[in-house]
């Protein structure tokens, strides 16, 4: 994973994503609203390890979603993707995300691709079965 700069859809703000190391995650839940069903929603602090472009290291602080703790998505000592904002009232404030599939480079499949969209167009019948 890179280091990469996206615009929040929700917020509208620019997040900085970044590769880390998860070190610790708090025993203390702090609770938020709830969720649409009622449920408590709530998330835990932790302790994250990231490198900064001059190449030191620093443990910092961001938060992670209990119900990904609960259905353990994170572990102690696991690469993950951290989301940092940094623009408005909550920049420098991280949150903890599983790190981004790896993309299939399809440049290296150009071959395949054509010669897959020729037999598409040659039977477009059988295109639409393999589709259904």
């Amino acid at each position: 994973m890179e280091k990469q700069i996206i615009m929040n859809p929700v917020t509208q703000q620019e997040e900085l994503h970044m590769p880390a190391v998860l070190k610790r995650i708090s025993d203390d839940v702090r609770m938020t609203e709830n969720n649409a069903d009622g449920t408590p929603k709530g998330f835990r602090l932790c302790d994250v390890e990231i490198t900064y472009d001059n190449g030191s290291k620093d443990t910092v602080n961001a938060s992670v979603w209990e119900a990904s703790i609960q259905k353990n998505l994170f572990k102690e000592g696991q690469d993950i993707a951290l989301v940092i904002q940094t623009e408005g009232e909550y920049a420098g404030f991280a949150k903890v995300q599983l790190q981004p599939a790896k993309r299939v480079d399809l440049s290296l499949l150009k071959e395949s691709l054509a010669k897959a969209k020729g037999a598409t167009a040659q039977n477009p019948d059988t295109a639409a079965q393999q589709r259904s």
